[in-house]
């Protein structure tokens, strides 16, 4: 089956820069085929790059009600697909969409006069940014409480139609934050805490939370709420990880992997790269047995768990809290960023 049979054909139609690094794209589907799908979820979505197709993950920035269908991304460090998007993209430029995935949604059956918070930080806006937009179509008072950490105010995505939602909808209420300051070289001081976006929200009472961040300051508002009793089958939440992680000003190379197998032979095999590639690209070049499937950072069958060295990840993931802290990562979009020792799975 091509791609264009297993998907949904259309062209670009427009174009936004929303930040230096970050642009909006709308798509039009051919015959005028309107997809469904619901506020944020996410699709795969192909790009034919000369003879080849490249694919890559992507949340819808538009909601279900809007009458035109967008994507938002951000450019990532070393990502090939992101900078294809954000630097060379083009109106009548051709796109495939798959079908609509993702359980990080809105609750059918909540009444009007359901409470809403949101956590987001940098592009995990985007999935939050659909649900706002649904929420208050379908309710103008929707009760709504946004809390948005950045770097600076030249990262936030979306913030003109924010403040145009907040200055419309006296019960739409957001909460801005910079991590750095300006002038600083150093943003760890800044970070939010669960705590402290409790404190900006209010009173943790009967409400739908939902969180979409890195995993550490997810984990720490989990915490907070569950201190504060609030309800587990209220807690929605999507991790990500960005290149973020990185030093600012520290340059990918090619480094020492050694794959090591969690069996009883104790196999390990150690591979010197060629170039500057993924864990998984390594892997595969040397005939090292590791597991994958999607090779976009979602599906989760190349896992493995870095026991030695540092690593970055090119593209958003989401993987659970628990994987992150263990210091687990999908070797289809992870660079080492020194020699590094990875833990490959046994086979079930």
């Amino acid at each position: 089956m091509s791609i264009r049979d297993s998907g949904y054909s259309g062209r670009v139609v427009r174009v936004i820069q929303e930040t230096e690094t970050a642009v909006t794209f709308e798509v039009a589907l051919e015959h005028g085929f309107r997809l469904n799908f619901r506020s944020g979820q996410h699709a795969l979505a192909s790009f034919p790059l000369g003879n080849t197709w490249f694919r890559r993950v992507l949340s819808f920035s538009s909601s279900p009600d809007e009458n035109y269908l967008a994507f938002t991304v951000k450019q990532v460090w070393h990502g090939r697909v992101s900078t294809y998007i954000t630097e060379r993209l083009r109106v009548g430029e051709r796109v495939v969409i798959d079908s609509p995935q993702g359980e990080f949604t809105l609750p059918l059956d909540a009444p009007e006069s359901q409470r809403y918070v949101f956590l987001a930080a940098g592009s995990g806006i985007v999935p939050i940014f659909s649900m706002i937009k649904e929420l208050l179509g379908r309710n103008e008072l929707a009760d709504i409480t946004l809390v948005y950490t950045n770097r600076s105010p030249e990262n936030v995505l979306f913030k003109r139609a924010l403040e145009v939602l907040d200055f419309r909808h006296e019960s739409f209420k957001i909460h801005w934050h910079y991590t750095r300051k300006e002038g600083d070289v150093s943003d760890h001081s800044q970070r939010l805490s669960g705590d402290a976006v409790l404190e900006l929200v209010g009173d943790a009472g009967p409400a739908h939370y939902y969180v979409s961040t890195q995993a550490a300051l997810a984990k720490s508002f989990l915490d907070a709420l569950a201190a504060s009793g609030v309800s587990e089958t209220h807690v929605h939440f999507e991790l990500f990880s960005a290149a973020s992680h990185v030093t600012d000003g520290v340059e990918l190379q090619p480094r020492r992997i050694t794959f090591e197998y969690s069996s009883l032979l104790g196999k390990e095999v150690t591979v010197q790269q060629k170039q500057v590639e993924t864990l998984l690209e390594t892997a595969n070049a040397a005939g090292v047995a590791v597991p994958y499937n999607c090779t976009l950072g979602n599906c989760h069958a190349c896992k493995l768990k870095v026991v030695h060295g540092s690593t970055v990840m090119d593209e958003p993931n989401t993987l659970s809290i628990q994987d992150a802290q263990a210091g687990y990562v999908l070797a289809c979009v992870t660079y080492p960023c020194e020699d590094v020792v990875v833990q490959v799975p046994r086979k079930n």
